[in-house]
């Protein structure tokens, strides 16, 4: 059996729980991965997607929504905190 890529893990899970442009919270991802994928390679291989445009990460343009599982979830790319994803 093959071994997937953090990038198809990332890809499956997202496709489990959306349909294609969704955008949905990291922390839902994060549960749908559950401990699969080692935190910081998942925020390496996210920041590697939104860079190559095969993800958009975006914040929550209402951070009072935010929930501590949210924060923890957030992925920082550049100086900006993102909690939302959408695979196209």
């Amino acid at each position: 059996m093959a071994t997937t890529t953090i990038t198809e893990q990332i890809t499956e899970a997202y496709d489990r729980i959306a349909r294609r442009g969704d955008l949905i919270r990291l922390a839902d991802l994060r549960n749908e991965l559950g401990e699969t994928v080692n935190r910081h390679d998942l925020d390496d291989a996210l920041r590697v997607m939104n860079r190559t445009g095969e993800v958009d990460l975006s914040p929550m343009s209402t951070q009072g929504d935010l929930t501590d599982h949210d924060h923890w979830s957030a992925v920082r790319v550049g100086s900006l905190m993102t909690h939302l994803i959408s695979i196209r």
